[in-house]
C-alpha cells in the first residue's frame, strides 16, 4: 500500500459545532487506498509545533479526504483557523485498519467524541459491502457537541448518548451493549469501538458476555513519526509492547492488556 507525503490545499475547513471541524482536501492516492481505521499525519505548520498531528479519516468522496477533528491543543487550534486554499503537508495512509465483519454478524459501532470518525468511514464501507445489520452508537459530553453530519448519514441506525442527558439517552455509549443481550447470539455480535482512554478501559466490563476476540478497538494515542520508528506510542499487549501508529491503531481487544 503506497504511503504518500504531499503538500495539499485545504478544500474546506467547516465548523460543525462548538468544538468540531470538518477538514477536506484532495489527495487521490490516499483517497483510493485508505481503509477504515487508518489515519493521516498532518503538519499544520503552526508556529512552535514541530510534530505532525494524527487524524482518522472520516470519509472519502472521490479524490476528497474528509477529516473530523476537535480543537484541543495548539496544533488543532491553529488548524481550525486556516481558510480554504491554505497549504498543509499530509503523510498517509498510515497504520492498520479494521477487519471487516462477516456478512452474518450483527455489528455494533461505539464511537466516543472524535472516535466517531474512523467508525463513520467503516460504516460507509460496510454498507457498500452489503452489510446492513448495523447499530451505530455515538457518545458526546453534551448536546452542543453532537455532530449532526453523522446523524444525516446514518439515520435510523444511530443511537445517541450524552453524559448529561441533553440529547438521546443519558449515559455512556458503551451502555448500548447492554441492549444487545438476548437479541442475537453473542457469537454473532461484532463490536468496533474508538474513543478516549477511559472509554476503552471501561469496555471489558460492558461486554455483557461478548467475547473480547469479537471486539476491535482503535486506540487514540499521541504520535510523533507515525511510522513506528520513534517508539513514542507504545502499548502493552499480551505478548509484547507494540506501536499504536504502525501495529495499530486497531487491535483486537483480546490482544491488549486491559483490566
Amino acid at each position: 500500500m503506497p504511503i504518500v507525503d504531499n503538500k495539499v490545499l485545504i478544500k474546506n475547513n467547516t465548523k460543525m459545532n462548538a468544538e468540531y471541524y470538518l477538514l477536506e482536501f484532495d489527495e487521490p492516492t490516499i483517497a483510493s487506498s485508505v481503509i477504515p481505521g487508518q489515519f493521516v499525519n498532518i503538519n499544520v505548520n503552526a508556529p512552535g509545533c514541530l510534530l505532525r498531528r494524527p487524524f482518522s479519516v472520516f470519509d472519502v468522496k472521490g479524490d476528497t479526504v474528509q477529516i473530523l477533528y476537535k480543537a484541543v491543543g495548539k496544533g488543532t487550534t491553529y488548524l481550525m483557523t486556516l481558510p480554504k486554499g491554505s497549504e498543509i503537508d499530509v503523510l498517509g495512509p498510515l497504520g492498520s485498519g479494521y477487519a471487516m465483519p462477516r456478512s452474518d454478524e450483527h455489528v455494533v459501532l461505539l464511537g466516543g467524541g472524535t472516535g466517531i470518525a474512523s467508525l463513520h468511514f467503516l460504516y460507509r464501507k460496510m454498507l457498500q459491502a452489503g452489510i446492513k445489520d448495523i447499530i451505530f452508537g455515538v457518545g458526546f459530553a453534551t448536546k452542543k457537541l453532537h455532530v449532526t453530519l453523522v446523524e444525516q448519514n446514518v439515520g435510523e441506525r444511530l443511537r445517541i448518548y450524552t453524559d448529561d442527558g441533553s440529547l438521546g439517552e443519558k449515559g455512556f455509549v458503551t451502555d448500548l451493549l447492554m441492549k444487545c443481550k438476548g437479541k442475537v447470539p453473542l457469537n454473532k455480535i461484532a463490536v468496533f469501538a474508538c474513543g478516549p482512554h477511559a472509554m476503552i478501559a471501561a469496555l471489558p466490563d460492558k461486554l455483557n458476555g461478548i467475547k473480547r476476540e469479537h471486539v476491535q478497538v482503535s486506540l487514540e494515542e499521541r504520535m510523533a513519526c507515525g511510522l513506528g520508528a520513534c517508539l513514542g506510542c507504545m502499548v502493552e499487549t499480551v505478548s509484547t509492547q507494540k506501536t499504536v501508529c504502525k501495529d495499530g491503531p486497531v487491535f483486537r481487544l483480546d490482544e491488549l492488556r486491559i483490566t
